[in-house]
């Protein structure tokens, strides 16, 4: 089954490439990416096979693995060095190496791994506890992110409440919303070092697309007192949670949805010396009821 999988993904890259449009190009990429990991994947378990074979204790196989693949794996002997290093780390890291043959990370996330592991020394196993976090770090963040996740989780490791250190930091995760006297819509929060990771590249990976693609002008007139890169970050925010996830932050397709109580007094007559539109926040939206609210059918004339 694999087999095939496998000649049906290269049959789609045959085509030529000359007259694909931009977002062909990235569709392109993506699916070499996930092919890619995928052949990573069947590599290292053939270097697993190959490791098995050698140390069986009934009839061990007396080859030397970086040779064979050397030999018939047409790999320098720094990469089947690699190789081998790869197979090893997921076999202690199985849900890393489900989400490579899965193609959902790559091999570089495996190598960042494998040097925190490395680094890790005695507080191996303690680094290994955070393996389901990791995971999904390496599943939503660049190589480059998940170093930084990697070197974060070994400081919390290398103490030794690391881990509970950890979970109080999952349970003190919170976040706030609230509208200001203003009419403002407020936000603030805390999130342990993994979501605050994964959170951040989403905005600035976004916001970067954003810029680059036209939808923001190059030059921002922000309020006085804001950043240009902050109201950048916050567009970007906004078009991350687009449902459509057209990068438009200026026209999200989720809609805000306002809920108006109106008195039966105002209702049936109108404005009267008690009427006071407000909202929650007790600002005055400037409601008209002649013109704004739509009289039920059993008070019209």
């Amino acid at each position: 089954m694999v087999v095939i999988a496998m000649s049906t993904s290269v049959a789609e890259f045959t085509r030529s490439v000359d007259a694909l449009s931009l977002s062909e190009v990235r569709h392109e990429l993506e699916l070499t990416r996930v092919a890619k990991a995928r052949l990573v994947a069947r590599e290292l378990a053939l270097v697993a096979r190959l490791e098995s074979l050698v140390s069986d204790p009934v009839a061990p196989t007396r080859v030397i693995t970086e040779f064979e693949l050397v030999s018939h794996g047409g790999l320098t002997l720094r990469e089947a060095r690699e190789a081998v290093a790869r197979s090893r780390t997921v076999a202690v890291a199985p849900t890393l190496g489900a989400a490579l043959s899965a193609g959902t990370t790559t091999a570089a996330h495996i190598d960042v791994l494998a040097r925190g592991l490395k680094d890790a020394g005695p507080d191996r196993d303690a680094l290994l506890a955070h393996l389901p976090h990791l995971t999904e770090a390496a599943t939503t963040l660049s190589s480059v992110e998940f170093s930084e996740i990697v070197k974060k989780t070994l400081e919390i490791s290398r103490t030794d409440d690391g881990l509970s250190r950890f979970e109080r930091q999952r349970r003190s995760t919170h976040l706030r919303t609230w509208t200001d006297s203003d009419g403002m819509f407020q936000i603030r929060g805390q999130f342990d070092p993994i979501s605050g990771t994964a959170i951040s590249s989403v905005i600035e990976r976004t916001k970067e697309r954003l810029f680059h693609s036209g939808h923001v002008k190059h030059h921002v007139d922000v309020a006085p007192g804001i950043e240009p890169n902050d109201h950048l970050r916050a567009l970007a925010l906004v078009a991350a949670l687009d449902a459509r996830g057209d990068g438009d932050a200026s026209a999200p397709s989720c809609r805000a949805e306002v809920v108006v109580h109106v008195d039966l007094a105002s209702l049936t007559d109108g404005r009267h010396p008690l009427h006071q539109p407000s909202s929650r926040c007790g600002r005055d939206v400037g409601v008209r009821i002649g013109d704004n609210c739509r009289r039920p059918a059993i008070f019209r004339d």
